[in-house]
C-alpha cells in the first residue's frame, strides 16, 4: 500500500515541461544515470518487505533513539522517563539589544 501510494504521488511531480526539464537538470548536475526516471519506479516497484526489515535492522537503532520534546513540562502528559535517561534544558528569553 506505501508502495502504490508513492508511485500515485510521485507522478504528479511532473505535471509540465517546466518540471520535468528541472528533473532532467537535476539528474544531469548530480552526474545521476540519465535513465533514471524510467527506471525509478520500477526500481520502487520491486522493493519487498523483507527488503525494508533487512535494511531498517541495519539502520535504525532503537536502543540508540534520542527524543526531543517541547514544552512547559507541567502541561506534559505521563513520565518522560520511560523513555530513557532526560535531560532537562531551560530556555532562557534571548537577549536583546
Amino acid at each position: 500500500m506505501a508502495k502504490d501510494s508513492y508511485v500515485n504521488r510521485y507522478i504528479f511531480q511532473f505535471t509540465s515541461a517546466s518540471q520535468i526539464v528541472g528533473q532532467l537538470m537535476a539528474l544531469e548536475y548530480d552526474d545521476r544515470p540519465r535513465d533514471l526516471l524510467e527506471v525509478y519506479l520500477d526500481r520502487i516497484r520491486a522493493v519487498t518487505a523483507e527488503d525494508v526489515q533487512r535494511v531498517a535492522q541495519e539502520y535504525l537503532h532503537p536502543d540508540k533513539i534520542s527524543y526531543v520534546v517541547l514544552g512547559k513540562k507541567a502541561e506534559l502528559d505521563g513520565d518522560l522517563a520511560t523513555l530513557g535517561q532526560v535531560t532537562q534544558i531551560e530556555l532562557k528569553d534571548p537577549v536583546v539589544d
